[in-house]
């Protein structure tokens, strides 16, 4: 689970993951939910927590939705 998310508290017995490959994987997972039907790109909004990629105005989501579309 990873630890870095604001707001998340760790379920009782898991394992917190607190790397840089859980952000990664993370992404990778959000990613590939959108290679479906990618929402559009959003403004970046500095509030957005750096791994809350499922939410519009995150700077790597909206990087990412960018460049699908070039």
């Amino acid at each position: 689970t990873p630890v870095w998310r604001d707001g998340v508290r760790l379920p009782a017995g898991e394992i917190p993951c607190p790397e840089a490959c859980s952000v990664l994987v993370s992404f990778c997972r959000e990613a590939q939910r959108w290679e479906a039907a990618p929402p559009p790109p959003a403004p970046v909004k500095s509030s957005v927590g750096f791994a809350d990629f499922e939410t519009a105005g995150n700077e790597l989501r909206e990087e990412y939705l960018a460049r699908r579309r070039e």
